[in-house]
């Protein structure tokens, strides 16, 4: 039970690793979507790979889970 108290914190931590750096990356490369009124509640750009970071940290706690058995 210990081991997935560990990974689900581990999995917290990455995500909140990773948050700002895909941010950053889809900013610079341009992976933006710009408010459109009415269609968008947004006032400034935001992220499209938002979902980036949680998918890198849930995999790479997969990859451990299935390495540790």
């Amino acid at each position: 039970m210990m081991d997935y108290i560990l990974l689900l914190l581990l999995a917290f931590f990455l995500t909140n690793l990773f948050t700002p750096l895909v941010i950053r990356m889809a900013t610079r490369y341009g992976f933006l979507d710009r408010p459109r009124p009415p269609r968008n509640l947004h006032t400034q750009p935001v992220a499209k790979l938002g979902g980036t970071a949680i998918y890198l940290a849930t995999a790479i706690c997969i990859g451990i889970f299935w390495l540790t058995g």
